[in-house]
């Protein structure tokens, strides 16, 4: 799991709006689109990481995460 330093970067480069709002990656991208985060040498898509923070989990062990935004 991230280091708090760590996390703190990560939700920095979060455009956050209201709960019903997409909120937009203004980090790095891959090709296709999606926000990339590099973690402990490691890349990590956004959205996946994003999960396992806010559901306290490894990003090992997170799946398919599907969003809509």
């Amino acid at each position: 799991m991230p280091r708090a330093n760590d996390e703190g970067r990560f939700h920095g480069l979060i455009r956050k709006g209201t709960p019903e709002e997409c909120w937009e990656w203004g980090g790095c991208r891959t090709d296709l689109g999606y926000g990339r985060f590099c973690l402990n040498g490691k890349r990590h898509k956004a959205h996946r990481l994003a999960y396992a923070l806010a559901n306290d989990i490894p990003i090992q062990e997170v799946g398919v995460v599907r969003h809509t935004c």
